[in-house]
């Protein structure tokens, strides 16, 4: 078992504690054997990791941008809210590729993030007209980096995506005018 104890001191000290019951050849017991040991260093470890955890979670589920994990077939395993919001509570489970407004910008999209996910590129960046929830259509910029298993193997990818919609038709917009001028 483990537990806590206070030292007179006011420290707080953690004990695995393993004991066995030793008995007199007819069955009766005779006495404990216990081994303790202090394990006050893995459970302050163990705390640290867990705040480090939640800190990271709280802070990926806080970013405005689109954060989404999917496998080596391009199904999503995991979006952060951002993304939830943007494709649907659905998402998990489904193909990237099913909220791909054009079937060339699909393919497209797939020749530059298969690199990725065979090892022959680190990180990637590819744009792609995504269909919302809503039904409304958003350009948005993703950006890749595989994703690999404690062996090195790639598992899948981990992404970041902007909606650059309105600074394309800005960038447009400008184009015109400048034209004009």
């Amino acid at each position: 078992m483990e537990k806590r104890y206070l030292r007179p001191d006011g420290q707080v000290v953690w004990a695995h504690i393993t004991r066995v019951l030793a008995r007199y050849p007819d069955g009766k017991p005779r006495h404990f054997i216990s081994h303790i040991q202090d394990i006050t260093a893995r459970k302050q470890a163990e705390a640290a990791l867990t705040q480090s955890e939640e800190r990271h979670r709280t802070l990926i589920q806080a970013v405005p941008d689109i954060i989404a994990e999917v496998d080596e077939h391009l199904q999503y395993r995991w979006m952060n809210a951002a993304g939830l919001q943007f494709f649907g509570a659905d998402a998990i489970g489904r193909n990237a590729t099913e909220f791909m407004v054009e079937e060339t910008a699909a393919l497209d999209t797939l020749w530059a993030v298969r690199p990725l996910l065979t090892g022959a590129m680190e990180s990637g960046r590819v744009e792609s007209l995504q269909r919302r929830q809503d039904g409304a259509q958003r350009l948005l910029e993703w950006h890749c980096r595989p994703l690999r298993n404690e062996d090195g193997a790639i598992i899948g990818a981990l992404s970041v995506a902007y909606d650059i919609t309105e600074r394309r038709r800005a960038e447009r917009e400008i184009t015109r005018l400048n034209r004009l001028l």
